[in-house]
């Protein structure tokens, strides 16, 4: 099982060390925010406008989600790549950052995004036709109706710990879909605990205001340098400064 306090000094470490890479990401972080206020602020104000603006979403939503996906996951294998290079103490190659090195990674976590939301999908509907079976036929337990929404929130909770690192196998390794789910599942055994008490702290620390812009980054880091531990102690990567302890 990783240390907790071993990844957090370790984290520490990589973000004191490269300070400028830092603050970098954490100004890029600033500007998608800002670009988010001032691009709904643009939004046509008059109804004729804002009608034609609606029915352009409406008549592309599928192409337009797309096109966000595919390249919301593309900064996103740029941004974990060099995360776990530091994390592993591997230097950062320019090459390695050209769009033919990383576009099959994004098609990978992309592919996996949908897969995800299939998933979900599935797990909503069955939760929404057992919560009405429940419901319908047991209205003597009123307590029913509060207690089971809180209840689908537990296979949601082991799915993330069990699964959180398949991206990070997809960036890192270049594993299939499949693939990184299978090392995702092998390498959290043991550890899913641990990670979901790390959710508490990470939600909470996440809608702090103006915290939620520079703890991202940090979290990142952090959970890189889990990753790295977790294939250590499984035998997947092999790292001389792990603590197998």
């Amino acid at each position: 099982m990783f240390s907790i306090s071993k990844c957090l000094k370790e984290s520490f470490e990589i973000f004191k060390n490269n300070i400028l890479l830092m603050l970098f990401f954490i100004g890029i972080s600033f500007l998608i925010i800002i670009g988010a206020g001032v691009f709904v602020a643009k939004i046509p104000k008059d109804p004729t406008n804002i009608a034609k603006f609606t029915e352009f979403i409406k008549s592309n939503q599928f192409f337009i989600l797309i096109i966000i996906l595919i390249l919301s996951q593309f900064i996103t294998v740029i941004y974990f790549h060099i995360f776990i290079k530091l994390a592993k103490k591997e230097s950062i190659s320019f090459s390695d950052l050209l769009p033919e090195a990383l576009l099959p990674k994004t098609l990978k976590l992309t592919g996996l995004c949908f897969l995800i939301m299939i998933i979900f999908l599935i797990f909503m509907a069955i939760c929404l036709f057992g919560f009405t079976f429940l419901i319908n036929n047991f209205k003597n337990l009123i307590f029913l109706p509060v207690i089971l929404p809180f209840l689908l929130f537990i296979p949601v909770i082991i799915f993330l710990c069990q699964y959180y690192f398949s991206a990070f196998s997809i960036i890192d390794g270049n594993l299939g879909i499949f693939e990184s789910l299978k090392e995702s599942s092998a390498i959290t055994e043991g550890s899913r605990l641990k990670l979901f008490l790390l959710l508490i702290p990470y939600f909470i620390l996440s809608i702090i205001p103006l915290v939620n812009i520079f703890f991202p980054v940090f979290s990142n880091i952090f959970y890189c340098v889990v990753y790295k531990e977790l294939c250590v102690i499984h035998g997947i990567m092999d790292d001389s400064d792990a603590d197998l302890a």
